[in-house]
């Protein structure tokens, strides 16, 4: 009996949340029930690990790139339409990730006449839209997408709510599944901490404050240096630590550089694998982006005990509980922020409260969860 073809559609393999998403679904799902395919523009922090994956075919596709271009977005899409036409006689499940693959993906699927299509909502890419007008536009072209859609995924009741009211999801075909991290590995390691900090050169008391972001709008790095920098002038000892990398490097870079003393506190560390080290040798996390779908940033932080300072927009609240094991904090306002983390500081019985309460309700956030609710809807979807 010929398995059914499961291809998982992305744009580009950043060091993302979507994409280690769609990389642990692809390495899990059962290679003698589903022959699987991963779909991807190559040029991606992650394209090592795609490559290292076993019996998951590799379709790099050029022109599936970030940028909006009508004659880049023309190839890719005949691209895949191509790929899958050449998949004759079988059962095909196509599923998107994010908002260009899941337009350019969905089209491509439709166009072959596939058995499914389940498109996966990792925040919603209008909120990229810097005026009225080219968030109406991006909206419009999210709405038209849907009408491709067999099945759509939310990584947050956010986001279900949110698509739901603007036209973007129907509810009737529209269902959670959350991006799950490994809780148990990233447990909080004190000596690995300890390393760190004596790698960077942190004294064992100081207090520190870490985020794992990538350095793009969304996730508003320059207000975590104006952020930084407050709390610095208010606490002189406390030490950043920054994980990420992007295109806004320059510009991160001449902010902090532009305070004086802050540099000898700041530690960018661009992206590194050392994520559990990072957040043991952390007192707090703060993540202060402008919109998400539901970060996999904060469940690690979480995982690791620490109480988290996060802005309270989309997926956000669903992640922390204001009071309990965090923080919320209006996004756009850093010194906001930077008087909330002072007063935990200063604060330690609440510290510890918030700390003691970080693994309340964490276990629907774990990976093992994903790929069997992700079978569970194939299976349903390929029957229908």
């Amino acid at each position: 009996m010929t398995r059914p073809t499961i291809i998982h559609v992305i744009t580009k393999l950043e060091n993302g949340g979507a994409q280690r998403h769609a990389l642990h679904i692809l390495k899990n799902l059962p290679k003698d029930r589903y022959r699987t395919i991963l779909a991807y523009g190559p040029g991606g922090y992650l394209d090592p690990q795609a490559q290292q994956l076993q019996n998951v075919e590799l379709w790099p596709i050029p022109d599936l790139q970030r940028s909006i271009g009508a004659t880049s977005d023309i190839k890719a899409l005949l691209s895949i339409r191509s790929k899958i036409k050449a998949l004759k006689g079988q059962d095909i499940l196509v599923q998107t990730h994010s908002s260009k693959a899941g337009v350019l993906g969905r089209l491509g699927a439709s166009l072959n006449g596939v058995t499914a299509r389940i498109h996966t909502v990792h925040g919603f890419g209008f909120h990229a839209g810097s005026t009225s007008l080219s968030q109406g536009i991006l909206k419009l072209i999210e709405k038209s997408s849907s009408r491709l859609s067999d099945w759509n995924l939310c990584v947050s009741q956010h986001d279900l709510r949110l698509g739901v009211r603007h036209g973007l999801l129907q509810e009737d075909n529209t269902s959670i599944i959350h991006a799950g991290i490994d809780l148990d590995a990233h447990r909080r390691d004190p000596k690995k901490g300890k390393a760190l900090r004596d790698e960077l050169g942190i004294p064992k008391d100081a207090p520190v404050v870490s985020t794992i972001a990538c350095l793009k709008p969304q996730k508003a790095p320059l207000d975590f240096v104006r952020f930084a920098r407050r709390v610095h002038a208010m606490v002189p000892n406390c030490h950043f630590i920054y994980v990420g990398d992007g295109d806004m490097r320059r510009e991160f870079v001449n902010e902090i550089e532009s305070t004086s003393g802050l540099s000898a506190n700041f530690h960018f560390m661009g992206w590194t694998d050392r994520i559990v080290d990072v957040l043991s040798a952390s007192t707090l996390f703060a993540l202060l982006s402008l919109w998400e779908g539901l970060p996999r940033a904060i469940i690690e932080a979480r995982a690791a005990q620490l109480p988290c300072i996060v802005t309270r927009i989309c997926g956000n609240p669903e992640a922390v509980q204001d009071g309990v094991n965090g923080l919320l904090v209006p996004p756009g306002r850093p010194a906001t922020a930077a008087e909330q983390v002072v007063k935990l500081i200063r604060a330690p019985e609440m510290m510890e409260l918030l700390r003691e309460n970080s693994a309340q309700d964490l276990d629907k956030f774990h990976i093992k969860h994903v790929v069997p609710q992700h079978i569970e809807l194939y299976e349903k979807l390929l029957a229908s």
